[in-house]
C-alpha cells in the first residue's frame, strides 16, 4: 500500500491520525516551552526576593550601627570608664556587619557605590570616636572631646541621610514603587 492510496482512499482517518500527531506535538512544544517560561520567572523572582532582603538587611546594620553610635557613653569613654576592648566590642561587631550587608548587596547592585559611601561614612564616625579615645583622660578637655565627637558625629549622620535618601529612591525606581520623601 502506497502513501497516495493511504491518503485518498482513507483520507478521512489519515487526516484524524495526522491532526492528531499534530496536535500532540503542538502540546508537547508548548509544555516545554512553559516550563522554561516558568524556570526563567521563578529565577527572576528569587533574585529579585534576595535582592530585596539584601537590601532590607543592609538598611538593618546600617540602622542598628547609627542607634549604636548615637547611644554610645561618650562621657563615659573619656572618663576612662570604658576601657578599649569594651569600645571595640560595642563597634566592631555591628560595623563588620554592615561591610559584610554592603558586600552581600552590592552583588545584586553591581557599580553602585552608595552602599561603600555609607559604609565608608560609618568608618569615619569609628574614627572620630576612636580619635575622641586617643584624647581621653584630660578632665579639661573632656567637654571639648565630646563636643568635636557630637559635632563630627553629626555632620557624618547627615551625609548617611543624604545617602539613604538617594538609596530609597534607587530601590523605589529599581522596583517602580513610589517614594516621597518627609
Amino acid at each position: 500500500m502506497t502513501i497516495e492510496k493511504l491518503i485518498s482512499e482513507y483520507w478521512a482517518q489519515s487526516s484524524f491520525v495526522l491532526t492528531l500527531i499534530v496536535g500532540l506535538l503542538g502540546y508537547f512544544v508548548k509544555r516545554v516551552y512553559d516550563l522554561k517560561t516558568q524556570k526563567q520567572v521563578t529565577n527572576h523572582s528569587l533574585i529579585q526576593e534576595h535582592r530585596i532582603k539584601a537590601v532590607h538587611e543592609f538598611l538593618n546594620a546600617s540602622t542598628s550601627l547609627r542607634v549604636m553610635f548615637n547611644s554610645f557613653p561618650v562621657y563615659k569613654m573619656l572618663r576612662n570608664e570604658i576601657s578599649a576592648e569594651e569600645m571595640d566590642e560595642l563597634v566592631t561587631e555591628p560595623l563588620n556587619t554592615l561591610k559584610a550587608r554592603a558586600l552581600e548587596v552590592s552583588i545584586f547592585f553591581p557599580g553602585e557605590q552608595i552602599f561603600k559611601e555609607i559604609t565608608g561614612h560609618y568608618d569615619q564616625m569609628n574614627t572620630s570616636l576612636r580619635d575622641s579615645y586617643r584624647g581621653r583622660g584630660v578632665k579639661a578637655h573632656e567637654t571639648f572631646h565630646a563636643e568635636i565627637y557630637v559635632m563630627a558625629n553629626r555632620m557624618i549622620l547627615k551625609r548617611i541621610d543624604e545617602k539613604m535618601e538617594l538609596l530609597t529612591k534607587m530601590v523605589g525606581e529599581t522596583y517602580s514603587i513610589k517614594y516621597k520623601a518627609k
